[in-house]
């Protein structure tokens, strides 16, 4: 067998990390209506840990393993190190998804930073992180004014958490 087939059907067949956490720290959704799938993550996050993630997708088997394959990627990761998980990351474990599925990666992506977004956004009785004045996220459009930003920055010699 193909072993990236036999890495595919792991996670679709398998449902790794399926299911969904009680009282979770955060949680993260996405859609996409023309496909008819949708995955759901839930997390426990422990000093900014994710300590345990569950998902639950409907749509085909490749929502499923990419759904499930993200939950390996970020299971025991600190929060803002996970956010450098891409989807060329999902598709290096299991290959790359046919040409009618290469949006899946994106969606699952989309997901989880939703279950990012909702914990920072959420009120804690102490700052998420120790404050470290060298340290600075910067948000990335896409565009060259925020890649020169972040250009700017490390050559300042700042550290930096790309959003």
């Amino acid at each position: 067998m193909d072993t990236n087939l036999s890495k595919y059907l792991q996670y679709s067949q398998n449902h790794i990390n399926s299911g969904e956490i009680a009282q979770p720290d955060a949680t993260g959704t996405s859609s996409v209506f023309s496909c008819g799938g949708h995955i759901k993550f839930t997390a426990r996050i422990t000093g900014n840990i994710i300590s345990d993630i569950k998902f639950r997708a409907s749509g085909c088997d490749y929502i499923n393993a990419a759904a499930g394959y993200l939950t390996t990627l970020t299971k025991n990761r600190d929060i803002l190190d996970s956010t450098l998980i891409t989807e060329k990351d999902i598709e290096d474990y299991p290959g790359e998804f046919p040409e009618g599925k290469k949006h899946i990666p994106g969606m699952a992506i989309a997901a989880f930073q939703n279950l990012i977004t909702d914990y920072i956004s959420k009120p804690h009785a102490k700052n998420i992180y120790k404050k470290n004045n060298n340290r600075v996220a910067v948000a990335l459009s896409g565009g060259i004014d925020s890649a020169m930003a972040a250009r700017i920055l490390k050559d300042e010699g700042m550290d930096l958490i790309g959003v």
